[in-house]
């Protein structure tokens, strides 16, 4: 037994010794280690993020497996999802693989082979307080964490490099919800991908990289190239295709008094940039930008007021370093411009002044650091430039809503060229602007400098059309604009000057076919075929008084008619409509404007006109309060003013001719200064062979009578020196004659007829001088009141005192209205016979008289001999006889035919004071 023993032994003694043996040790380590590896650590881990997550974040997290190869030490995580506490996803991927590079991080940083990500989800929410989930749920507040010094080991010691041979992103998903406004912002990036190859933060080696994503609807981000992060350092190209303005709008519409609707950015563009304690350098070397399908509106609830079909910017060009960029030429396609004026005076356009503060504070503060850091700058000034801007087939839109009928005005094929533009303000570029107007096309061109601004150029409108102007027209006057065209040719140079305007124009303009109608009749109210204006030459020089040359204004065909309805009511009188509130406003204007042109002007201007043309003018007037309906009508009225000038001793030649009624004429001349400071004028107006027969309806409503016939010529002077008038009115009346009297309420009291009996010749004239004078200054003083008056004192005069007017026409003889006799005589003494010659003198020059005579006899003073009273056939008889003789003087020795002599009753009177007895003498008209 013992031998078996001892035979056994050597067996067991090498199985004692191979556990000994470090090749034992080696194989258990590695059967350990890849037992460990395989097993344990794909369980720990993931057992240990499950519930990391669950105590650090709250998150509820599901794991399909995890796999560990411990000699190429990759680790794969497979089918991840977590949700946070409330239920809603987080975070999901199908695979995330980290392969670890051991030998490369033996010689001192931490190496990776490769990290990638197969689908992730990522969802990110923001709360109503601002909050991202994935900061709340991670980011703990500990004061005392927060407020840890660091050691000065820390502070010291050198930050770990890190190499990646490859990180990458493949067909991610970013969801990206914001809550913390009522319009809740949602944004999903699908699909993302992301490849950085050969990744180091070692000595700036970085890396090559590559990141695309969608955002959906065709809008691409690809970003590729290099990049470096000590010191950062990256360059390549960035290219976003059709990005849309609700992907980021979100958060920049608190910053804009504006909606944008709709918007697609693209961009093209290969940079360089790095940034470090002593270098700061980003450079643009080529780019493009593009802006499509663009519309702006003041809310979402309206429409765009601008839509622009596409904005391109080319060659862009940028150097940080260098304080220079370029951009090439801006290109603008169908741009729409809806401007409203709305009830309140607000304009869509302009923001209301109380909006979007914030972004005026922001403004503000950034100016405040742009102005420090340009101080900062001042040896290397930042300069741009702008090759051009090209705006093509753009449309105008002018609503006015705060008119009583909106007015609607549209400009179509709007461009405009702009040339190169730069940091250099005053240097000058050229601009041409046309757009249409209905069938014609409008332009302007020329060179505009910015600063100080000074603009050139020739401008062209031709068939302008000025019914534009009809709902502004509305405001104040019952007027209908039916047609008209402007047209203006013009050179202009205008500068801003410190001392004010600089201006030099030179222009040519007319006004075409002008036809205005009554508002409410629709009748052709006025107008004219042309009003043109040449050879306007103005200048202006800052506070100096401008000065305006022009050679020619001509009215061509102008016409008016006035009208008075049966109510007296005249129809210009009524096309105004404006309110008390309106008027007020407008002298308000009117006085503001006054009080701004006081202050900037130091006088009047230099105005100087060649010559004023007006050729076959027709203006009508009827008047419908008088039966019959009254019509007049002045016609070819033609005519010139020469040598208008605002000085003030210089005299313009006035000279017009026309025709009245067909058959009169009217002539108008002398020298008139209506823009000098001191009015000097003097005018002889005459008026020929004009029918006083169409004056009837007015001398059957006045004067009681129709007018049968009668001629009227008019000769006026009329002199104006400083404010005084002086003016002659010579009246002319020939064969006129009453016809059948009418039974009028407004018919004048005074006998008419008889007066123009009184004044009426030989020849059935009437002459009538009416001087009259005045201080035009006095606002009291009409010429109109004064001629009306003076001729009404004339006619009263002639009334009442007939035999004084009759008296002045004979030579040495007052009042013949009276012959006297002694008591008891019948015949007139020699010196009464004479005043009865002169009576039939008189008579014998105014054939339209007859003399109605009445004797008379005094019962106190026509007694007998032995002073006793007579009886009353005796006295009757007396005064019979005294009146027959006194008719035979006037026909026996006047030589008045009896036809023209009524002897009347005779009339007793009892006068004990009277020393002779009068026979009165009455004139009427046969």
């Amino acid at each position: 037994m013992l031998e078996d023993n001892i035979v056994s032994s050597p067996s067991n003694a090498t199985s004692t010794k191979l556990w000994k043996t470090p090749k034992f040790w080696l194989i258990l380590l590695f059967v350990g280690y890849s037992a460990f590896g395989w097993l344990a650590v794909p369980f720990l881990v993931k057992q240990q993020t499950i519930k990391s997550l669950k105590e650090i974040a709250g998150w509820e997290t599901r794991i399909e497996s995890v796999f560990f190869n411990p000699y190429a030490l990759s680790l794969a995580i497979h089918g991840f999802a977590a949700q946070d506490k409330f239920q809603q996803d987080t975070l999901s991927f199908d695979r995330l693989f980290v392969n670890f590079d051991a030998s490369r991080s033996i010689l001192g940083s931490v190496s990776f082979d490769e990290i990638s990500l197969t689908n992730p989800v990522i969802h990110g929410h923001v709360d109503k307080n601002g909050q991202l989930n994935f900061a709340r749920d991670f980011v703990k507040t500990n004061d005392s964490e927060t407020n840890e010094e660091p050691s000065a080991g820390e502070e010291d010691s050198q930050p770990i490099e890190f190499a990646f041979g490859l990180i990458s992103i493949s067909n991610g998903k970013f969801g990206f919800t914001d809550n913390r406004t009522s319009e809740v912002f949602e944004l999903t990036l699908e699909p993302v991908n992301l490849a950085l190859h050969d990744f180091s933060t070692s000595q700036n080696d970085g890396g090559n990289y590559t990141l695309e994503l969608s955002v959906g609807n065709d809008q691409e981000l690809t970003w590729n190239g290099q990049i470096g992060i000590a010191p950062f350092s990256s360059s390549g190209t960035l290219s976003l295709n059709n990005i849309r303005s609700s992907s980021f709008w979100h958060y920049l519409k608190p910053f804009s008094p504006y909606e944008l609707r709709n918007a697609l950015i693209s961009l093209e563009t290969t940079y360089t940039t790095e940034f470090s304690d002593t270098v700061s350098r980003f450079n643009i070397e080529s780019g493009s930008l593009s802006l499509e399908q663009i519309g702006l509106a003041e809310s979402l609830a309206e429409d765009s007021f601008l839509n622009i079909q596409s904005i391109n910017l080319g060659s862009m060009a940028f150097d940080l370093e260098a304080r220079r960029a370029e951009l090439g030429i801006v290109e603008v396609e169908a741009p729409e411009l809806r401007a409203i004026k709305y009830d309140d005076s607000r304009i869509n356009l302009l923001p209301p002044p109380d909006s979007n503060n914030s972004v005026a504070d922001n403004s503000t503060a950034k100016t405040e650091t742009n102005t420090a850091k340009d101080e900062d700058n001042e040896s290397a000034p930042f300069t741009w430039s702008v090759a051009g801007l090209a705006l093509k087939q753009g449309t105008v839109n002018w609503q006015d809503r705060s008119l009583e009928e909106s007015a609607n005005l549209s400009l179509s094929e709007v461009n405009l060229t702009l040339g190169k533009i730069t940091h250099q303000l005053e240097k000058p570029f050229n601009y041409q602007l046309s757009f249409r107007t209905g069938e014609t096309t409008q332009s302007l061109e020329g060179d505009l400098s910015l600063a100080p601004f000074e603009v050139g150029g020739h401008m062209n409108l031709a068939g302008l059309p000025l019914n534009w102007l009809q709902p502004y027209i509305n405001q104040q006057l019952s007027l209908v604009l039916e047609a008209g065209q402007l047209n203006l040719n013009s050179d202009y140079q205008v500068a801003l000057a410190d001392s004010g305007i600089e201006a030099a124009i030179k222009a040519n303009t007319q006004i075409n076919q002008l036809i205005i109608k009554d508002g409410k009749q629709q009748d052709a109210l006025a107008g004219f075929n042309n009003f043109a204006i040449s050879g306007i030459d103005l200048k202006m020089s800052g506070s100096q008084s401008p000065t305006v040359f022009i050679d020619e204004i001509k009215l061509s065909q102008p016409y008016a008619r006035a009208q008075m309805d049966s109510n007296g009511k005249l129809n210009l009188a009524q096309v105004s409509k404006a309110s008390k509130k309106v008027e007020a406003v407008k002298k308000e204007e009117e006085s503001k404007l006054a009080l701004a042109d006081s202050s900037e002007q130091s006088g009047p201007a230099n105005i100087e006109i060649n010559r004023v043309i007006l050729e076959g003018g027709k203006f009508s007037y009827s008047d419908s309060s008088v039966k019959p309906v009254f019509n007049t009508e002045l016609s070819e009225l033609t005519g010139t003013i020469r040598n208008i000038t605002s000085a003030p001793d210089v005299q313009s030649n006035v000279e017009f001719t026309g025709n009245l009624d067909t058959v009169g004429r009217l002539a108008i001349n002398g020298t008139v200064n209506p823009f000098g400071t001191k009015p000097n004028s003097s005018l002889n107006i005459t008026v020929n062979n004009i029918d006083l027969s169409n004056a009837s309806p007015y001398s059957a409503k006045y004067a009681g009578y129709l007018i049968d016939k009668g001629k009227l010529d008019l000769d006026l002077v009329y002199n104006v020196e400083g404010s005084i008038l002086k003016a002659k009115n010579h009246v002319f009346i020939d064969k006129f004659k009453f016809g059948d009297s009418t039974d009028s309420p407004d018919a004048t009291s005074l006998p008419l007829p008889l007066a123009v009996g009184i004044m009426k010749n030989l020849k059935g004239e009437i002459n009538i001088d009416l001087p009259i004078s005045g201080d035009l200054s006095d606002p009291s003083f009409s010429i109109t009141n004064v001629v009306f008056t003076a001729f009404t004192n004339l006619i009263s005069k002639i009334v009442t005192s007939p035999f004084s007017i009759l008296g002045s026409l004979v030579k040495g003889s007052d009042d013949i209205s009276t012959v006297h006799f002694k008591a008891m005589e019948n015949q007139p003494s020699q010196k009464e016979i004479t005043q009865i010659l002169k009576l039939a003198e008189a008579l014998k020059k105014r054939p339209s008289l007859i003399l109605e005579l009445r004797g008379q006899a005094n019962s106190e003073l026509d007694r007998s001999s032995d002073g006793q009273a007579l009886s009353e056939e005796a006295l009757q008889a007396l005064a019979k006889q005294r009146a027959l003789n006194i008719s035979k003087i006037l026909t026996e020795q006047g030589s008045i035919p009896e036809q023209r002599i009524y002897r009347l009753e005779p009339k007793l009177i009892k006068d004990a004071n009277a020393l002779l007895v009068p026979s009165m003498f009455t004139i009427k008209v046969n």
